[in-house]
């Protein structure tokens, strides 16, 4: 497994939406790409694709989260 350390800091788009990023890319032919990261303070594991149309998150990382979420339909 490669390991490489990215940092970005991205400004506030004024609704508080996402103030920084840090995470650690992992790197695996076999299992994809993944960051190692984290929401609102909260760890997590995240898949890079590419190609997603919709952001999936795990309920118990959403839970942990205690923010309001907005439900929209999946567009298939």
């Amino acid at each position: 497994m490669v390991k490489t350390r990215s940092q970005a800091t991205m400004a506030d788009s004024g609704n508080g939406e996402l103030l920084a990023l840090l995470a650690e890319m992992k790197k695996s032919m076999e299992a994809g790409l993944y960051l190692e990261g984290s929401i609102w303070g909260v760890p997590c594991l995240m898949l890079v694709d590419t190609g997603a149309k919709e952001t999936l998150l795990r309920t118990d990382i959403a839970q942990k989260l205690n923010q309001q979420f907005i439900y929209t339909a999946p567009n298939i």
